[in-house]
């Protein structure tokens, strides 16, 4: 997208770099203005730290205090916002490695967001994927609500209330656009309900339909639900879980792994773009003296070779979660795991390779993923499945 404007480049300071009139343009990752004496101003959009609009002038704010303000757009203004707040928040999926499908392109809406006794308003654009809903603020960083957390939907007075198990998003002056991006929300999430279901009556075929509702919630999405959650809803279908752990080739690791784990170990199920079936274990391993330590995590994997144990510091996750309580910890170890789709490659990749150019994504990534931050923080190494995984494991707990 291109279009004539005035510019103006200020520094930290505030002194003025450059200004004067020129042609700006959005390209994928970054904005390009070029004045009329030939001055060439390029601003990456992993620079900016937000967009902001006042008036009819557009303002980019770097992430070292630089502005670049743009104004005299006339009737491109609109389109000129779009293309910014689109490409820039694009880049910013794409480091938060999220591919999914778009269902909804973005549209304009305000929020508010709840949780607890705090709560945040603004305005910008919604879009709506396959299995996340994201919000691009005007104003400030994008966010993103994952439909497999979202418990409740309500539609009142011309807002979307969306209730998850972190507190609440709402959506309000979105017009026309309400009622249909509610309706697509309820078809995305549906999706991922008859997903979680055929997942579950692969590994239990005889579940009850009372029992597979109430344990599609649990897992929905590859969520890994934990024995102390689904044995009061079904034991059989807890050991039909454990049963299907063993079956993908993890017997002994599982029955190892778990061994001091008791209710607190979590399994998740998950389906391959092929159309096959995964499934994926947590185990919190505790000391002699029965105090958490290490967190294995598992996944099956056709591959015969290099198939390894990943292994987590339980008191740097506990840290990063901010309490001290197994079951929980290793649920946000698996919220972490599945925000960057359980890829192992960005957690165990050193800092020189990831320095890498070929490894851009995933340096990208780590700034704009706390999630990742954690995971490599917490990661303590992994052990290869030959003779000597015990001894790797059991020494992983000096190191945690």
């Amino acid at each position: 997208m291109e279009c004539s404007v005035h510019y103006r480049l200020t520094g930290p300071n505030g002194d003025i770099s450059a200004e004067g009139d020129g042609k700006a343009s959005v390209g994928e990752d970054n904005l390009s203005v070029i004045g009329n004496d030939g001055d060439r101003t390029v601003l990456p959009f992993r620079r900016v730290d937000r967009i902001s609009e006042s008036g009819r002038e557009l303002t980019l704010s770097t992430l070292d205090g630089e502005r670049l303000s743009l104004t005299k757009v006339g009737f491109k203004h609109d389109d000129l916002r779009r293309a910014l707040t689109r490409n820039r928040n694009a880049l910013m999926l794409k480091d938060r490695l999220i591919d999914e499908k778009v269902l909804r392109q973005p549209v304009r809406a305000a929020y508010e967001i709840r949780s607890g006794n705090s709560s945040l308003r603004g305005e910008g654009e919604v879009s709506l994927f396959d299995r996340s809903i994201i919000f691009s603020p005007l104003d400030g960083q994008m966010f993103r609500v994952k439909l497999g957390l979202i418990n409740k939907i309500e539609k009142a007075e011309h807002r979307l209330m969306l209730h998850h198990r972190h507190g609440s998003l709402e959506l309000f002056r979105m017009g026309a656009e309400l009622d249909p991006f509610a309706g697509l929300v309820n078809k995305a999430l549906a999706v991922l309900k008859e997903e979680a279901g055929a997942l579950l009556k692969e590994v239990h075929p005889n579940i009850s339909p009372s029992v597979l509702a109430q344990a599609t919630d649990m897992l929905l999405d590859g969520r890994a639900a934990s024995g102390k959650e689904v044995k009061p809803l079904d034991k059989e279908l807890w050991r039909a879980l454990t049963e299907r752990v063993r079956a993908s080739g993890l017997r002994e690791e599982f029955d190892s792994l778990t061994a001091t784990s008791g209710d607190h170990t979590r399994i998740g199920l998950g389906r391959n773009e092929d159309g096959s079936g995964y499934i994926w274990f947590l185990a919190p391993m505790t000391d002699p003296s029965g105090d958490p330590k290490v967190i294995a995590f598992e996944a099956e994997s056709s591959e015969e070779t290099n198939r390894a144990t990943y292994l987590f510091s339980y008191s740097r996750m506990s840290h990063f979660a901010g309490y001290d309580d197994t079951s929980a910890v290793t649920d946000v170890l698996g919220e972490c795991l599945r925000s960057i789709g359980l890829r192992r490659e960005p957690i165990m990749m050193s800092d020189v390779e990831m320095h890498k150019a070929e490894n851009a994504r995933y340096l990208n990534a780590l700034y704009a993923m706390p999630e990742l931050v954690a995971l490599r923080n917490a990661y303590i190494g992994r052990a290869f499945h030959d003779e000597n995984w015990k001894d790797s494991v059991r020494r992983s707990f000096g190191k945690a």
